[in-house]
């Protein structure tokens, strides 16, 4: 053996054991594979070889031809000639920047949105620009290792604190180890991998590096390796537009928050979901969850003509078009809050005489539901339950990106055995690229000509990638729907049991726990006949049951204690405000995040006021770091203090908002139960 060679071998057995220390789970894989080769149950289909040329290259077994066939020392060298620290090339930018956002519609809304935001935003575009060069690069993404050489490479000549390393041919990975040291690496930059996984995981993954030093994410670096597959780049787009503060901002948690204290008082009737309803009518009878996908239309016949065979549960934004067929449904579900005049939730409820169509229907809301629609129906029919906030104690509280997968979840609570999907496709039609059924509001047709295409924009609606299908290989999806579809594999497994059977009509995502199942295998004219006026009352005394209508005191007094926390977030912030001082930027940076953490420690009483500020901090940091990682910024100390101005004022008025929801209900609220 060589020289080189035993180094090779050395530089593999030193990777091996640091995978052991610092990469448990990388390690069992490769461990895996190797005891897979060693068994014979895998062939291998590349190995290295040295080369007279004095590099390494990479020969497939099968045809004999060389991964390189060219000095892979040079060619790595190459690959990173073009890799600098300006802010305009080869980068991903994991933020939403509203002076450059083309949608009219989010534009407009921009100032209710993220209003607290925009400052920052204003005077970061004022004083600096994508022209100017990093300090240093906080975060960067290999996609496709190769040998992994020109990771070496990059760590040589730039300053790099993180790197996600991706490559989805483990072997490939495997041979890497032997050229690379990743240990050596290791003691400079901070390193995550995804080696080998598959979409779900490694969004899981993308996620964790994303949340993970969020305030280094407007600019994140990229190295793509020309071999590997460009797919990567679009599921690296749909982490980054799925960020639950990008589609979910601090202002609408906010307001979700708060919304609830309006109709407390009020004797609503608030749902316990907090346990399976172990007897329930919904264990008796098949449930059809009607969503406002493409398959709904294209299967409403079938919903026609079985609609007394099954409890029928739909999404609101079916309505129209169940009233257009005489599809009268049992249960309405809704959670969407949005009342501006361009994007009205409400929308669902007109053209028709919704008030009287659904007389006798259970009426699920969620709590971000507005008050107008709120007030359209009786209460005795409308049921409330928790999403993210718990005012009533040991009530529950349902979380989901949209209202299938929430109907879904709920179905599963009330114990439902026999639960049927249709129109829950969270993918496109596959034909004409719509987003949804005929009548949503909200339905978009794509270009499906070449969907291969990768997009300079990150997008939640734009954007198309490839996912499994429910009975084809893959569909395709917008990185939105796909958001729905990861918190099924997340929602499924906590809130099904065995006995329960999920039957997938759509055509659309594949769902984990569910069985895929043909509308023509359902034997539904053995289905007994539902009396609907029956079904009705019993859904409704089965919901009355499990709710009650009034604030407990103990729960009151809880509210009294949010309200003292938050008075005391207040005096954090003033007492941050009176010793911050603006000589070292990275004394302010120190300080800052200090804050960041006092202000965002979790409580009992606290939780709902720190997920706002955190998402808060979500939204602004990346702006406040890049700016301070700009070679070119003059004037340090009177751009911190603006900043800080800017960034202090947002979350004083966050917090003012808060605390005067709690102030109006607590004073308006008569202490009677």
């Amino acid at each position: 053996m060589s020289n080189i060679e035993e180094i090779a071998v050395q530089t593999y057995q030193e990777n091996i054991q640091y995978f052991l220390g610092e990469q448990p789970e990388l390690y069992k894989l490769l461990e895996y594979f190797n005891t897979a080769i060693d068994n014979g149950d895998y062939s291998s289909n590349y190995d290295l070889e040295y080369t007279s040329d004095n590099y390494f290259d990479i020969i497939d077994n099968k045809n004999k031809k060389l991964f390189y066939g060219t000095n892979s020392k040079e060619y790595s060298k190459d690959l990173i000639k073009d890799i600098n620290y300006k802010k305009d090339l080869n980068l991903f930018e994991a933020t939403l920047d509203c002076n450059l956002n083309d949608d009219e519609a989010f534009q407009k809304d921009a100032d209710k949105i993220i209003a607290e935001v925009l400052p920052i935003m204003s005077y970061v575009k004022d004083n600096t620009n994508d022209k100017m060069d990093m300090i240093k690069i906080n975060k960067f993404i290999i996609i496709g290792t190769g040998l992994g050489m020109q990771i070496t490479e990059l760590q040589k000549n730039l300053d790099i604190d993180e790197f996600l390393i991706i490559e989805d041919d483990l072997e490939l990975f495997k041979l890497s180890l032997f050229t690379t040291s990743y240990k050596q690496i290791s003691t400079k930059a901070s390193l995550s991998f995804a080696v080998a996984q598959d979409d779900n995981m490694f969004l899981t993954t993308m996620r964790s590096f994303l949340s993970t030093t969020f305030y280094n994410n407007r600019y994140i670096k990229y190295l793509h390796f020309p071999i590997h597959t460009k797919n990567k780049i679009k599921h690296i787009q749909n982490a980054i537009a799925t960020q639950s503060h990008l589609v979910f901002p601090y202002s609408m948690a906010l307001d979700k928050f708060t919304k609830p204290l309006e109709y407390m008082g009020n004797s609503f009737n608030i749902l316990d979901i907090s346990k399976r309803y172990e007897k329930s009518i919904f264990s008796h009878k098949p449930v059809l969850v009607l969503g406002a996908g493409p398959s709904l239309n294209k299967n409403i016949e079938f919903v026609k003509e079985n609609k007394n065979k099954f409890i029928i549960a739909c999404v609101s934004a079916t309505l129209k078009t169940l009233h257009k067929y005489g599809i009268k449904p049992d249960i309405v579900s809704h959670i969407d809050g949005i009342e501006s005049k361009a994007n009205s939730c409400m929308v669902h409820y007109d053209g028709f005489d919704a008030k009287e169509f659904l007389k006798d229907t259970n009426l699920l809301f969620g709590p971000f539901t507005p008050k107008a629609l709120r007030d359209m129906f009786s209460k005795d029919n409308i049921f409330l339950y928790q999403d993210g906030e718990n005012y009533f104690s040991g009530f529950g509280s349902l979380s989901a990106p949209c209202v299938g997968t929430t109907t879904l979840a709920l179905m599963l609570i009330f114990n439902t055995k026999d639960l049927y999907l249709l129109g829950l496709d969270l993918a496109l039609d596959q034909e004409t690229g719509e987003t949804h059924s005929d009548e949503h509001t909200y339905n978009k047709q794509h270009d499906l000509s070449d969907t291969s295409q990768l997009n300079e924009n990150i997008s939640l609606t734009d954007n198309i990638i490839t996912v499994k299908g429910n009975f084809t290989d893959t569909v395709l999806t917008t990185p939105m729907l796909h958001l729905s579809v990861q918190v099924m594999y997340s929602m499924l497994p906590i809130y099904k049991d065995k006995a329960q059977n999920i039957y997938n009509l759509s055509l659309g995502a594949h769902f984990p726990k569910t069985i895929p199942t043909n509308l023509t295998s359902i034997k539904s004219k053995s289905f007994e006949t539902i009396d609907k006026d029956k079904i009705f009352k019993s859904i409704n005394s089965l919901f009355k049951n499990n709710s009650v209508s009034e604030i407990s005191k103990k729960d009151f007094e809880t509210i009294k204690n949010r309200l003292a926390h938050t008075k005391s977030t207040i005096k954090i912030l003033e007492n941050y405000k009176s010793m911050i001082t603006y000589t070292s930027t990275n004394n302010y940076l120190y300080e800052m995040l200090g804050l960041l953490k006092e202000l965002t420690l979790k409580s009992k009483s606290s939780s709902s006021l720190s997920y706002v500020l955190y998402s808060y901090f979500e939204y602004t940091l990346p702006f406040i770091f890049d700016m301070l990682n700009t070679k070119e910024l003059k004037h340090e100390q009177r751009h911190l203090k603006s900043l800080d101005t800017n960034l202090t004022n947002g979350l004083s008025k966050i917090i003012q908002k808060y605390e005067l929801s709690l102030e109006q209900f607590l004073n308006s609220y008569k202490e009677g139960v």
